[in-house]
């Protein structure tokens, strides 16, 4: 879904961004690699990024709109139709 997603919205400047938190990075980079992620993948050492951000479990899926505000935040992987809904209220024509 996140391969169809972002070559589909690729052009409406979507960028699907994968942070390692609370995992050991090889073994996320191998998974990343068996699921053959087309998107960018960082690891967030210090756990800066999940601070500010409230994270407190994961899986979380934060939708985050082109000025940066958070439109969404789902504490799992959101549903296929979900996600496409969440990208088609961010990329709406007032918001582009």
């Amino acid at each position: 879904m996140l391969r169809r997603v972002q070559r589909q919205h690729r052009a409406d400047g979507v960028e699907i961004i994968g942070i390692v938190y609370n995992d050991i990075a090889s073994d996320a980079r191998a998974f990343a690699r068996n699921q053959k992620a087309t998107w960018n993948l960082v690891t967030d050492e210090s756990r800066a990024t999940a601070v500010k951000y409230g994270v407190r479990a994961i899986p979380q899926t934060f939708f985050i709109a082109p000025d940066g505000r958070i439109t969404q935040r789902y504490f799992q992987a959101p549903s296929e139709a979900t996600f496409d809904a969440e990208i088609a209220k961010i990329l709406r024509p007032t918001n582009r």
